[in-house]
């Protein structure tokens, strides 16, 4: 496990992405962000999200990938809510409830 800043904004993700899985045949990466336009939110609350969406033209640029939305992992989600259960780690779900 290797734990390091992907810089701000998509662009920055993009660059280092692809040198991880490229360049250190990584499999796995999981992006950890903010969310600060959610204001019901605290801080240090943690969410894990099933669905992201971008209003970014990047991914048409880099790869013809032309969808808004681009979704998570289910098994590697799997593991990170097993994993925060063991160890007391509170999932908020705050953006469960506001997308039902």
């Amino acid at each position: 496990i290797t734990v390091f800043p992907s810089g701000m904004g998509i662009p920055s993700m993009g660059i280092y992405s692809y040198e991880l899985f490229k360049e250190y045949n990584v499999n796995n990466i999981i992006r950890i962000g903010t969310m600060g336009t959610y204001t019901d939110l605290k801080l240090k609350d943690v969410v894990l999200v099933t669905n992201s969406i971008t209003n970014s033209n990047y991914g048409s640029f880099l790869c013809n990938y032309n969808n808004i939305t681009a979704g998570s992992n289910n098994e590697l989600n799997n593991i990170i809510e097993t994993t925060a259960n063991n160890i007391n780690i509170k999932i908020n779900d705050y953006l469960v409830k506001l997308f039902l």
